[in-house]
């Protein structure tokens, strides 16, 4: 029951002193009234939930770790620059993030499913290692340790016969390119040694060092000569013109014997003694252009000796020694020029063959360079080969596997799922969160008004007071009833509040009207 005054109507409605939103005894005495629902939705849930847990296998979880070796940079021991070093090349150990992806392949999933059972498997990488973890799971223990295991297991025998596939493939082609280097090899050195012994290299490089000095020599005897060629023809043409200064014949004539004589008999003798060294074993031939030369100058001689008087005397006069003794000594400067060039010639000649002769080696040191290089190619390539069969064969033996099992999955004793405890407590609570919503929207959507408070807070006025439901067999009247009772004691509180309620403005009127009909 509530009151308005007239006077006051307007002021009452448009007061904001109202509570905004519903306060929380207001949610108290909604889950109060819809206790029921909220009862019957968590006992439904409750029961559900715990029904299907208790029904649900249990699944049991085991793991396996891997290690993985690091990424080897020095497994191929062949020398980049080779291009058969890609062939020999095995292959390196693949990443860990490879390794995973091949551990998640299908067909060994499937052969590992085949020999153990069903299981459910996952493989990941442990991060910032080169360990891979495998996790099984399956509804029997023993099938989810043997699942971990088993998988390892057969990529680990996998792995190692695809090595040892590799190391075989290398190791036979290792073999037949080692005959084929060894038979070239071989052949490098006969050709080699059949240059050698053709051309007479024992040592090419002595030989070409000779051959230089030799030049060199020759090259400064050229100039010797050529020196010598040069101030014999000076001297001769500064003692030319002395003899005609100088008179024919003297004022006395005396007998004597002829200078001339022992001047060419000396040259003769000079010269076959120069012809006898040049003739001697190993040297000139008589034929020799050195040694026809010499006998063209003794030949000469001879004959200026069978000319020249033995003894010279003069009737009235006598010729002149000096004129005589120039004439003598410009026949002998000619004949040291005569011989100096049949010498000059000869070394000319002899530089041009020295040097002929070093040019030669050019075109010898090519073709040997190119024989040896050969030769030192297909030894190297021999020795190479011989050393990785070597290799491959201690690696066929050794059956090297790139990944070994650091921690084997062992049977696991108590399920990873579902947990009975947690599962039932979460089935409660969530029966309880369902009914509590369940209740709050039946609240919602109930439009009536339930309390004295929701009436205030709904109509934005105070409520007087509250008169409880009077039973069917009990006093009408108020007259009637006990002054003791709950119900008189609400009337004498309504009366008191609808007192104090006109205090400031006198009620002249009251409405009064029911909730029901």
């Amino acid at each position: 029951m509530q009151t308005q005054q007239n006077r006051s109507l307007t002021v009452d409605t448009e007061k904001d002193d109202a509570p905004q939103g519903i306060p929380l005894q207001e949610y108290l005495q909604i889950l109060r009234r819809r206790r029921l629902i909220i009862i019957q939705a968590f006992l439904v849930v409750s029961v559900v939930g715990t029904i299907v847990t208790l029904l649900t296998k249990p699944v049991y979880d085991a793991t396996a770790e891997l290690l993985v070796d690091g990424q080897s940079f020095s497994i191929n021991t062949v020398d980049d620059s080779n291009p058969l070093s890609g062939i020999l090349a095995l292959s390196q150990e693949q990443d860990v993030s490879t390794q995973v992806q091949e551990l998640q392949a299908q067909p060994l999933m499937d052969q590992v499913v085949h020999d153990v059972g069903m299981a459910t498997m996952t493989v990941q990488e442990l991060k910032d290692t080169n360990v891979i973890a495998v996790t099984a799971e399956s509804n029997n223990k023993r099938t989810a340790a043997n699942a971990a295991n088993d998988l390892l297991q057969t990529y680990i025998a996998q792995d190692v016969d695809r090595n040892l596939n590799e190391v075989r493939a290398a190791e036979t082609f290792a073999i037949q390119q080692e005959i084929l280097a060894k038979q070239r090899l071989v052949n490098a050195e006969q050709q080699l040694r059949a240059f050698k012994q053709t051309n007479h290299v024992a040592d090419l490089e002595q030989d070409r060092t000779a051959s230089i000095a030799n030049v060199n020599a020759l090259i400064q005897k050229v100039y010797t000569d050529q020196s010598t060629v040069a101030g014999l023809r000076s001297q001769i043409a500064e003692s030319q013109p002395l003899i005609g200064s100088e008179p024919t014949a003297a004022a006395v004539s005396l007998p004597a014997t002829n200078p001339l004589i022992a001047t060419l008999q000396a040259q003769i003798s000079a010269l076959e003694l120069q012809r006898i060294s040049m003739t001697q074993k190993g040297g000139f031939t008589s034929n020799a252009p050195q040694v026809i030369a010499i006998d063209a100058q003794i030949t000469a001689l001879n004959k200026q000796l069978r000319a020249a008087p033995a003894i010279t005397s003069t009737i009235s006069s006598t010729a002149n020694p000096n004129r005589m003794a120039l004439r003598l000594n410009i026949e002998t400067m000619q004949g040291n020029l005569a011989a100096s060039l049949s010498q000059l010639s000869i070394d000319q000649q002899s530089l041009a063959e020295e040097k002929a002769k070093l040019a030669s080696f050019a075109g010898m040191e090519v073709k040997l360079t190119d024989l040896q290089r050969d030769r030192d190619t297909w030894e190297a390539d021999d020795t190479m080969f011989s050393t990785k069969i070597t290799e491959l064969s201690l690696r066929e033996q050794a059956h090297h596997a790139t990944a070994h099992i650091i921690e084997p999955a062992e049977i696991p004793t108590v399920p990873v799922r579902p947990k009975r405890a947690l599962s039932i407590f979460f089935s409660c609570l969530m029966g309880l969160f369902i009914g509590v919503a369940l209740a709050l929207l039946q609240d919602f959507l109930d439009d009536r008004v339930n309390s004295a408070d929701e009436a205030s807070r709904i109509l934005g006025v105070p409520s007087l007071g509250q008169i409880p439901a009077i039973e069917d067999n009990g006093p009408r009247l108020l007259t009637q009833m006990s002054g003791l009772s709950s119900v008189a004691e609400n009337y004498r509180v309504l009366r008191t509040n609808i007192h104090f309620a006109a205090i400031d403005a006198p009620v002249h009127s009251l409405l009064v009207t029911s909730a029901s009909p």
